[in-house]
């Protein structure tokens, strides 16, 4: 079960560890969130989700690996998707095709599947949404 926060503290360190893409959000590295954003995050932020996952087995009962799909897309109250472009770009050069070993396990590969972009109506506020949807293998270490 801990594949998922294996992904979790990779995708996190990933984005939170690059300056270019930390310069691009109002908050640094707090504009960085797994889940949901509190109410006070500042726009522009980038926001990460798990969407589906399942595992991969060998011959018999042997866990090989897990393959997610998460959401990772920045986010701004703004009435142009424009703005979010190069933060959008930079998740992808952080994440696309990608191979990584990390405390706990191997991220094995990274992949963007299709890109994402769409309007969300929050308490009267138009948000952006604008990113990518990553398939994410990661192994545990025995």
């Amino acid at each position: 079960m801990a594949e998922t926060v294996l992904t979790d503290t990779w995708l996190y360190e990933t984005l939170t560890g690059d300056a270019t893409l930390v310069g691009l959000l109002s908050d640094g590295v707090d504009g960085v969130v797994a889940d949901e954003a509190e109410d006070d995050t500042t726009d522009p932020f980038v926001i990460f989700q798990l969407l589906d996952s399942a595992d991969v087995y060998a011959i018999g009962s042997v866990r090989v690996l897990t393959d997610a799909t998460y959401a990772v897309q920045a986010v701004d109250e703004v009435g142009s998707y424009v703005s979010l472009g190069p933060i959008a770009d930079r998740i992808d050069a952080l994440l696309h095709d990608k191979t990584e070993v990390v405390t706990g396990g191997l991220i094995c590969a990274t992949r963007r599947e299709r890109p994402i972009r769409y309007p969300e109506t929050t308490h009267g506020k138009t948000y952006r949404h604008l990113g990518g949807l990553y398939r994410i293998q990661v192994r545990e270490e025995a």
